[in-house]
């Protein structure tokens, strides 16, 4: 077998190759994301932050935050920058938070421009932060900071807020939808929306989204209140709602992330609690896993992929590894533009490798490009894979699994759990 560095060299030529001849079908895929803020194990001492794709049959995953200490209780992603995510508290350093995701999806705090008091709910708009504290009253501030911010609604008890473009709403306890207009500071009623949990609208004011104890998503004429359509998925209660690029609903409830487009598989479970849920129209450049790794006839860990970085273009640091291989076992990786048909095999994916010495394990890409190395002792292998920086690879999605021949008698041959790779 040729030695590993220069299957290293190779694979970076390789993900140029396949970058260029698969684009025209990876790139301009559309869907969008949603960024879930869910509970921890333990309240106020572990959250988890979920990037999850909403291209359908997409994935999810989980972002790490630096600052779990901070209990944060609602989130909104700018429209305008899909890395940058706003999120607020009511305790520790209560108030306003800033998130910027930098390298290996780690993020950059921001505190103290905007609140510093007690917020449960934020949103954000184009130009303006707009916020509910929990002292009482709706507040707006310019999205830098450079001003000072302004009560825009006075009152107590909201629930949630909205905003698109010049204008805000704000939804109570009661259920009375109240529209702000962030200019000239007037607002007007909407209506009274009993049982009402939760708000959403889209990049402009054409979509308003509200969401109901009774699982409802009603859309309403965003300037008079006037019920559109009403959504009855029958999921339960909603904690979140939210509009796609395409201006339709997503929304959550307390365990469960859906989109209209599919009620019967929801697009994330999460195995805590769901706080709130924002949806981005150009999401940060990431990795999602999806699948399930298999173990094969007498494995003792499974093949997983971790990824090294995140597949910016231009990033000459990006590289995938797969840990639980068998010490000085072949391993590959396969690369393709596909999850559910293969080209290459003419057929459906997944695809049972069973009958070809992959006891229970199943193909889950599209084998398009290969390359290989071989694991480590402790079980690891990691291919290279610089990103060009190349324009026509601008959203592109493709998709990676790692097998491995395993060692006779030591460790089967197993394959890994697929990734997705989006790159920004």
């Amino acid at each position: 077998m040729p030695h590993p560095t220069a299957n290293l060299r190779r694979s970076a030529a390789t993900l140029l190759l396949l970058a260029t001849t698969l684009a025209p079908c990876a790139a301009q895929v559309p869907g969008g994301f949603a960024f879930v803020l869910e509970d921890g194990p333990v309240q106020q001492t572990t959250q988890n932050f979920r990037f999850v794709d909403l291209t359908p049959g997409g994935g999810v995953t989980e972002l790490r935050e630096q600052r779990v200490f901070v209990p944060y209780t609602g989130v909104a992603v700018d429209p305008d920058d899909g890395q940058v995510f706003f999120c607020c508290n009511p305790t520790s350093l209560a108030g306003v938070w800033r998130l910027e995701l930098e390298y290996e999806s780690q993020s950059l705090a921001t505190w103290g421009r905007w609140a510093r008091t007690a917020v449960s709910r934020v949103a954000v708009g184009r130009d303006e932060l707009v916020w509910i504290e929990d002292g009482g009253g709706v507040f707006a501030q310019d999205i830098a900071g450079q001003n000072s911010a302004r009560l825009v609604l006075a009152g107590a008890g909201f629930e949630d807020v909205a905003v698109a473009g010049t204008d805000a709403w704000a939804l109570d306890d009661l259920g009375n939808l109240t529209r702000i207009d962030l200019v000239s500071g007037t607002t007007t009623p909407l209506g009274n929306f009993g049982g009402g949990t939760c708000l959403g609208a889209g990049a402009t004011s054409a979509r308003l989204l509200l969401g109901n104890s009774a699982g409802e998503v009603l859309e309403l004429d965003s300037a008079s209140g006037t019920v559109i359509s009403t959504l009855r998925p029958g999921k339960g209660p909603l904690v979140a709602v939210g509009v796609d690029e395409f201006g339709l609903p997503v929304f959550a409830t307390a365990s469960e992330l859906w989109s209209s487009l599919d009620l019967v598989r929801p697009l994330h479970v999460s195995q805590s609690t769901i706080l709130d849920v924002d949806v981005g129209r150009d999401g940060p450049a990431s990795a999602l896993r999806w699948g399930t790794p298999c173990r094969g006839t007498n494995a003792t860990a499974a093949l997983e992929q971790v990824v090294v970085g995140r597949p910016t273009l231009g990033n000459g640091r990006f590289a995938t590894r797969a840990v639980g291989g068998g010490g000085g076992a072949a391993a590959g990786l396969l690369v393709g533009a596909s999850r559910s048909f293969s080209q290459r095999l003419a057929t459906n994916l997944p695809f049972d490798l069973t009958p070809f010495g992959f006891t229970g394990c199943d193909l889950l890409v599209d084998p398009v490009v290969t390359a290989g190395t071989t694991f480590d002792n402790a079980g690891a292998a990691e291919i290279a894979l610089p990103v060009p920086a190349l324009p026509a690879l601008q959203n592109a999605r493709l998709r990676a699994q790692w097998v491995t021949l395993g060692v006779p008698g030591v460790a089967p041959a197993v394959t890994s759990d697929g990734v997705t790779w989006i790159l920004r």
